[in-house]
């Protein structure tokens, strides 16, 4: 994969850029362009080759961090730790309140 190609970042409000670098460094893990064990690339490195600040990039390499998919090494680097798992996305508690509520009120609607 050309990693040249995936330099671009949207400027558009929507998604802030540490979340759009955190998918983009994501989807390179989980592809194999930073293979486990591997190094990323230095935060300066990342910051010029997305045209970001350092906050942007320290920000999205502590989502990776806390999802377990890197580790930084004070002085070596910080090292690809784990895949990316496909994530399912539970139900929200609204939408579970919300069924619950309707059976309950389907049974004691009907006639005994």
């Amino acid at each position: 994969m050309d990693i040249a190609n995936t330099s671009h970042l949207r400027r558009t409000p929507g998604t802030a850029l540490h979340r759009q670098l955190f998918v983009v460094l994501r989807d390179h893990i989980a592809q194999g362009v930073y293979p486990l064990g591997s190094l990323i690339p230095a935060e300066d490195a990342l910051c010029a080759q997305f045209d970001v600040s350092r906050i942007t990039v320290r920000r999205a390499v502590a989502d990776l961090e806390q999802l377990g998919l890197v580790e930084k090494l004070p002085g070596r680097g910080t090292f690809v730790r784990a895949a990316p798992r496909a994530t399912r996305h539970a139900p929200h508690a609204s939408r579970l309140a919300s069924a619950y509520s309707l059976r309950w009120e389907s049974r004691r609607a009907r006639p005994k």
